[in-house]
């Protein structure tokens, strides 16, 4: 799964045309969305593959719904790709977006856990072909959701708009953390941690670490089992399996001290941009 093949409509307060020409039903009709809507709200999400040849489908429609129609209210429509999109989808299902409870409403994660479970359970082939396109985005989100509507209620002491800025900060470490690939390697993740980004970057680390000590002494076990020491040079499953985990590992190891090296280098030049 990766978030850069996602994509996000949201309308607000949408009214049909009076002509009886409808974009959305064009829309509906030609990529075969994930829909998802609350109230006056509606998220339709498809993926780059279900996108394909229809860029102009997709241009016109958004056209035409963000043309005035005489006596109609003009809708609010959004557009979002990639890790923009799923911020924004996270920022919605904790409540950033409600009017009535900002990160006070729970119904929101409700709804989407039996939307979800809709389409999963659904016969209809359309409705399968859609589960199938965006199920492991969905439960990314269903996983990511739950985390931090709990976290939101931790911080219901805050003033709105501290919250607000807070969050939002939450919400783009999160999709960094799952863009890089390290809520896929690891396991009990602390998402309080995406309040602050230094101490994510030293949590994430930390938990790299175990990680692979982890993986260090299951492959001395594994050697312990064999003969000799044609096991480090085995093409065994499960030796070839912590091998490539120990390479990701690697990998997200050098991510995370670029990102230390380049904050604290942001850090020093606000330093002396404020004691100059």
């Amino acid at each position: 799964m990766k978030l850069s093949t996602l994509h996000v409509i949201h309308l607000y307060d949408y009214q049909k045309p009076e002509d009886g020409k409808c974009p959305v039903q064009k829309l509906k009709k030609t990529l075969n969305p994930l829909i998802l809507s609350t109230c006056m709200r509606h998220l339709y999400l498809f993926s780059s593959e279900q996108l394909n040849d229809k860029e102009l489908v997709l241009k016109e429609s958004l056209e035409q719904i963000r043309t005035p129609y005489p006596h109609q209210k003009m809708p609010h429509c959004d557009y979002f790709q990639g890790e923009e999109a799923y911020e924004f989808l996270l920022f919605w299902v904790i409540g950033g977006l409600s009017p009535k409870k900002p990160f006070a409403d729970e119904r929101i994660l409700g709804d989407l856990r039996k939307t979800c479970n809709k389409y999963e359970s659904s016969a209809s082939p359309i409705a399968k072909e859609v589960w199938k396109a965006n199920k492991l985005l969905m439960l990314a989100l269903l996983l990511d959701s739950k985390y931090l509507v709990a976290l939101t209620k931790k911080l219901s002491h805050l003033p709105i708009e501290e919250k607000r800025l807070r969050l939002k900060e939450v919400c783009k470490n999160c999709v960094w953390a799952r863009t890089q690939g390290f809520m896929n390697m690891l396991v009990s993740i602390d998402y309080e941690m995406f309040l602050d980004r230094e101490k994510m970057l030293t949590h994430l680390m930390e938990k790299l670490e175990y990680k692979k000590n982890t993986i260090y002494e299951e492959l001395l076990a594994l050697s312990e089992n064999k003969a000799n020491l044609s096991f480090f040079f085995s093409e065994e499953p499960r030796k070839l399996y912590l091998d490539e985990n120990l390479i990701h590992i690697e990998r997200l190891r050098r991510i995370l001290i670029k990102e230390k090296q380049d904050s604290e280098s942001i850090s020093k030049v606000t330093l002396e941009i404020i004691y100059k």
